[in-house]
């Protein structure tokens, strides 16, 4: 998270973690590549939780009507990135240049298998004809959708898996001999 005055909140399964930034000059900001709370803090999502539910994003000038930062700092920014993805620079406090950052999402859909999610056809999330529902093999709960061998595009859409075009191509006679 990168801003002056602003807080990040993170909430998950049993787990919530938060963090806060303050900064009342911008020459108080005199480490680059540091996210220690002066323009910029970062908190760890961990790996082993099931559920992220929300990641807030909460600036203290609309809490507590403080400008003091304005000047300098007309916005502040909250994203999730791959760790090592972002490096602290200074200058982000006055405009942040880079706009996109490496993340990896290790997701399913839900808490239930396959079998028990097709039950339930309203919420069952492979909507697409010719798609295929599967259990992760990582032991997460939860289920995924691929689109059925010979078709592509995005199984969580109705229609959204399309069948492939093959093409033989048949040579004439005369060319289609091995050469020596």
């Amino acid at each position: 998270m990168v801003g002056v005055v602003v807080i990040t909140d993170y909430k998950g399964k049993n787990y919530t973690t938060g963090c806060v930034s303050l900064c009342y000059r911008l020459d108080d900001i005199i480490t680059n590549g540091s996210c220690t709370g002066t323009g910029c803090c970062e908190i760890s999502i961990p790996q082993s939780h099931d559920l992220l539910s929300d990641i807030a994003y909460i600036s203290l000038d609309a809490v507590s009507n403080h400008t003091g930062v304005v000047d300098f700092n007309p916005c502040g920014y909250t994203f999730v990135v791959e760790d090592g993805g972002y490096e602290f620079v200074s200058t982000d406090i006055v405009k942040m240049e880079k706009k996109e950052f490496p993340v990896v999402l290790d997701w399913s859909v839900g808490n239930r298998t396959c079998q028990e999610a097709q039950k339930e056809v309203s919420s069952y999330a492979c909507k697409a004809d010719n798609s295929e529902c599967y259990n992760p093999s990582d032991h997460r709960h939860g289920y995924l959708c691929n689109c059925s061998v010979g078709f592509r595009g995005n199984p969580y859409l109705l229609h959204g898996c399309q069948g492939i075009v093959a093409y033989n191509i048949l040579l004439p006679p005369s060319q289609n001999k091995c050469r020596s």
